[in-house]
């Protein structure tokens, strides 16, 4: 199958990415962007930019591919989550959210600082995080990566080190901004 890719195709992959860090570049050089734009967007977003970039957030590859994968082996149950994260997911966003807003926070581990009087719990939090999403991220990356093996042909570090190297570029310069309109 992978010989059936054709330079058309090429063009196609290629050109997304490289719209990615377009996107980004876009916003580093003409937006005039400064540091708070940059970490929260200037705080002049509207709700459903940002609602859409969450959302498709959560919809990863891991999603796409391991949801049939999950399915297939273990049966539908695992749509009990979506259930119950289409019905506390807004919930949570009204209560946290506003509380955060108001306070002109920019992350929980702000707040975790704040709540606790205490560094401590924050670099704690921060540590969690970190460690979490570095796994998942990886895991992100790997998922499209087996697509892209079976699918073009690329050697799958060759993928993983492409993908990751495009959102990185993407996000560092374009900042939040970049990253909601990606």
């Amino acid at each position: 199958m992978a010989g059936e890719f054709g330079w058309f195709d090429y063009t196609v992959v290629g050109g997304t990415l490289l719209f990615s860090i377009l996107i980004g570049a876009y916003y580093a050089i003409f937006a005039k962007q400064k540091t708070e734009d940059l970490l929260v967007g200037g705080r002049n977003m509207g709700a459903g930019p940002i609602a859409a970039s969450m959302l498709v957030t959560y919809l990863s590859a891991i999603t796409v591919l391991g949801y049939p994968a999950e399915v297939y082996a273990y049966g539908s149950q695992i749509f009990m989550n979506s259930i119950v994260f289409v019905i506390f997911v807004p919930f949570s966003c009204y209560f946290f959210m506003t509380v955060f807003y108001k306070m002109q926070l920019t992350s929980v581990y702000e707040y975790l600082e704040y709540r606790f009087d205490s560094r401590w719990v924050r670099w704690l939090a921060s540590s969690i995080f970190i460690i979490q999403m570095s796994f998942f991220m990886g895991v992100c990356l790997y998922a499209p990566s087996i697509a892209l093996e079976s699918f073009i042909g690329l050697k799958m570090w060759y993928s993983v080190v492409g993908l990751g190297v495009c959102a990185t570029v993407y996000t560092s310069i374009g900042g939040l901004k970049a990253v909601v309109w990606e």
